[in-house]
């Protein structure tokens, strides 16, 4: 996958190592087509204005990591995250991936 609002996923990851991936969903096509739809629907999240974004079975947070920075460049406050994810081990990398990508306002839930 090339660049997407400014980072590729090679840097966005770049924190882990191949030992992780035993541990957690590494994003793949489902998750780049997730990716491109958020990317395009950068006009309805300029209007709608989230306070508040939710993802459910986060593994490495990638997507939040994405949305987070596209929402940095069109809101003035930035929305609160909160990431979900079963496994103790990926929600782990999810938070080392949000910490490692910048992102402030966000929590991660193992549920």
């Amino acid at each position: 996958m090339s660049e997407v609002v400014g980072i590729t996923m090679s840097e966005m990851l770049g924190h882990l190592k191949y030992s992780d991936y035993l541990n957690v969903y590494e994003p793949a096509e489902d998750t780049f087509l997730l990716i491109d739809a958020i990317v395009k629907d950068k006009l309805f999240l300029r209007i709608k204005k989230p306070k508040l974004c939710v993802e459910i079975g986060c593994g490495t947070g990638s997507v939040s990591v994405v949305l987070s920075k596209l929402l940095k460049d069109i809101l003035v406050t930035p929305p609160y995250f909160v990431l979900t994810e079963i496994n103790i081990k990926a929600a782990n990398i999810a938070y080392s991936t949000c910490v490692h990508n910048g992102l402030q306002h966000f929590d991660i839930i193992q549920t």
